[in-house]
């Protein structure tokens, strides 16, 4: 683990979190916890910050443009969980109101900005798998391979990658972040990509504390060009200006 502690902000799906299926027990909508269901939480540094901040969304997009975005008051919620019997316990996971009658509502939005503690980067990912194909490549193929690794296979001249899911929006990320090259931008990783069933966007595989299902503003699929509804990308259309002058 890390010591690292960085203030992050994290956006949480209150209908993902409370919605209950038949057979289940019965969610407490008090509680909400720090991260997408099945995540690891990100942990607050002091269960008592002050300067931790939660606002609730409705008719969210990616720029916040005609939603309805409210700043719960500090004093009006903690990091902890209601227990059955009233009680709060602190357990970091969560957040609660501090009213035992106040919960938080399905189809909403919760963004919470705090200082986490052990927050690690994920962004390596990302390079070992691209360093690991370039040197499927290079030990195959390099007559000066290194003798003190012997791979009992045939050359590898192309390799192609298939995700689906959150694998394929781990391929999508590399593409948007321009993965799939060495440091030097001479050689290409892969040589054919295969994305299926993943969704509209990409995925926090270059960030600090990313998981690959969590949602942040700019992993929402409501932005360009993955827009179901009218959006717009600053640079294109300042660069459709810039054209038209």
């Amino acid at each position: 683990k890390s010591n690292l502690i960085v203030r992050i902000m994290t956006e949480i799906d209150g209908s993902t979190q409370l919605f209950n299926l038949p057979g289940q027990s019965n969610i407490d909508n008090r509680n909400l916890f720090l991260t997408t269901t099945g995540h690891i939480p990100l942990l607050v540094n002091e269960s008592t910050q002050s300067n931790a901040q939660l606002f609730e969304i409705n008719n969210y997009n990616i720029n916040l443009e005609n939603s309805f975005v409210t700043e719960i008051e500090r004093n009006c919620w903690r990091f902890g969980k209601f227990n059955s019997n009233n009680e709060i316990d602190n357990d970091l996971q969560y957040i609660c109101f501090t009213d035992p009658n106040k919960i938080f509502r399905k189809g909403y939005l919760y963004r919470i900005i705090y200082d986490a503690i052990n927050v690690l980067p994920s962004a390596f990912n990302l390079i070992l798998i691209r360093d690991c194909a370039l040197w499927l490549k290079n030990i195959t193929t390099n007559s000066n391979r290194n003798s003190n690794i012997q791979l009992n296979i045939n050359p590898i001249h192309r390799i192609c990658a298939i995700g689906a899911s959150q694998t394929g929006r781990l391929l999508r990320t590399m593409i948007q972040y321009d993965f799939l090259v060495d440091n030097f931008g001479n050689k290409e990783a892969f040589d054919a990509i295969s994305i299926w069933a993943a969704g509209a966007s990409q995925g926090q595989f270059n960030q600090l504390a990313g998981q690959p299902s969590q949602a942040l503003p700019h992993l929402s699929t409501i932005q360009f060009p993955f827009a179901p509804i009218y959006s717009i990308n600053h640079h294109h259309q300042q660069q459709q200006q810039s054209n038209h002058q």
